[in-house]
């Protein structure tokens, strides 16, 4: 993925971002109305009953209304039903704690392999109050580290046995000629080199996923005890592309030709 897919994406990622802030903050706006709409609504029906129980309650001197007009509500119990006729029931869920999710070190550190280096106790020690002997009860994980292990080069030669026909070459035989045979044995990447898929596989990341030329990553073998020259990095990235990654490619895009009419045809 080049830098600027990169941006784009990161780009892109940004803008879903703010969209869902938007989001957020107009539902938490809407939800914010809703509450004080309930508020207004809570307070006028405790006026309402404060006003009705001073009524109903109140010194007999003073009259709960004015000759002639009519009650609005005959009983407490109906003023209460009124009031709360229009009212939406809120159903509270019981609280339940969610499990823990695995945090981003978790998720990344299990593709890892993991040794477990445990430390045990001495089978002589005792208790350092009675002097009882101890019983192992259990295990306490104390922390999780990861460590680095620095790649290394090995050299490596590559030796096939050779096999004479026994009958070949004898006096008795008809075949004058000795016969030898050989192990097969793969093809190397390039002939007449030190060069391996694995060796030249790391010079082409360094340089083209890394970005670090030639000239550091001399450097760089050199520090490990191998002297190879960025002439040689150069002429085996060179080589390896023209004869092994360029037919890969070439058959990659016939295969992609012959789909894509096949597509076009149906």
């Amino acid at each position: 993925m080049t830098e600027m897919e990169e941006l784009q994406k990161l780009q892109a990622l940004l803008e879903e971002k703010d969209l869902l802030i938007e989001k957020q903050s107009a539902k938490i706006e809407s939800q914010e109305k809703l509450i004080e709409k309930q508020r207004v609504q809570i307070d006028n029906m405790i006026q309402a009953l404060l006003h009705a129980r001073k009524k109903i309650f109140g010194a007999s001197s003073e009259k709960g209304q004015m000759d002639g007009q009519m009650s609005l509500f005959d009983s407490v119990q109906e003023l209460a039903s009124e009031l709360f006729r229009e009212q939406k029931e809120i159903t509270v869920k019981s609280y339940e704690k969610a499990p823990r999710k695995p945090g981003v070190r978790e998720v990344m550190l299990s593709g890892l392999p993991k040794d477990i280096e445990e430390f045990i106790m001495n089978p002589e020690e005792a208790c350092p109050k009675c002097g009882s002997p101890l019983k192992v009860i259990g295990k306490e994980i104390i922390r999780t580290e990861v460590e680095f292990i620095p790649a290394k080069l090995k050299v490596k030669q590559i030796v096939r046995q050779v096999a004479k026909c026994e009958d070949c070459g004898g006096k008795n035989s008809e075949n004058k000629t000795p016969v030898f045979i050989k192990a097969a044995i793969p093809a190397p990447v390039l002939p007449h080199s030190i060069s391996t898929p694995s060796l030249v596989a790391q010079v082409m990341y360094q340089k083209f996923v890394m970005g670090l030329p030639f000239n550091r990553q001399e450097k760089d073998w050199f520090r490990m005890g191998l002297v190879l020259p960025r002439a040689d990095m150069a002429n085996w990235t060179i080589r390896c592309s023209e004869e092994w990654l360029e037919p890969v490619c070439d058959r990659i895009w016939v295969i992609q030709m012959v789909l894509w009419q096949d597509m076009n045809n149906g």
